[in-house]
């Protein structure tokens, strides 16, 4: 139920651009540190965590609204076994 969500809000799209990102902010092989190293550092950090979260923000909705639509299921038809 979570794949259909994740598919139906198109979540793939953003988790696609991501990647697109994390290769336009670090292209493989291309990196090298020059000047101030603790500044390429951080910035480095800064878009790698960007990036993470871009990452999992989709999944992290998807099973938010998965979890509540299960939980509203659970709650007005006791009847059905919901596992949550």
């Amino acid at each position: 139920m979570a794949l259909l969500v994740y598919l139906a809000i198109d979540a793939h799209h953003t988790f696609l651009l991501a990647i697109v990102d994390s290769y336009r902010f670090v292209s493989p092989l291309a990196y090298h540190f020059s000047g101030s190293l603790m500044q390429n550092i951080l910035i480095f950090s800064k878009e790698l965590f960007v990036t993470a979260i871009k990452f999992s923000a989709p999944v992290m909705a998807v099973l938010l609204f998965t979890n509540v639509a299960l939980g509203v299921i659970a709650r007005t038809v006791p009847q059905i076994n919901v596992s949550l």
